[in-house]
């Protein structure tokens, strides 16, 4: 017999921003300084979607069986009586073996 399946997982991290080329001349380049400092520009380009989620895990393994019953010890107290008519008591026992280990599922 086999145990459930794990449940899947959340899935993988979203990708990383998209990036920005921008190409202008030298004589341009100290509008970039000023952009740069005013914007967040890290959040201009969102990061890509996140991963499909998981497989479910496999099956577990079935358990093992149970332990089986301890013995289990009687005694009775017994009266005979013999030729000569006396009685004679005693006390006789019996073990009752206990059950076997159960099987594996």
């Amino acid at each position: 017999r086999r145990g459930h399946g794990g449940s899947g997982t959340n899935g993988a991290a979203g990708g990383p921003g998209g990036q920005i080329y921008l190409h202008v001349t030298e004589q341009d380049s100290y509008l970039l300084m000023g952009v740069a400092h005013s914007l967040e520009l890290h959040k201009l380009v969102p990061g890509g979607p996140g991963g499909r989620a998981g497989q479910h895990g496999s099956p577990g393994s079935a358990g093992s069986g149970g332990h089986g019953g301890s013995d289990h010890r009687v005694s009775r107290r017994v009266t005979k009586r013999d030729a000569d008519g006396a009685t004679r008591e005693h006390t006789e026992w019996e073990t009752i073996p206990g059950g076997r280990r159960g099987e594996d599922g």
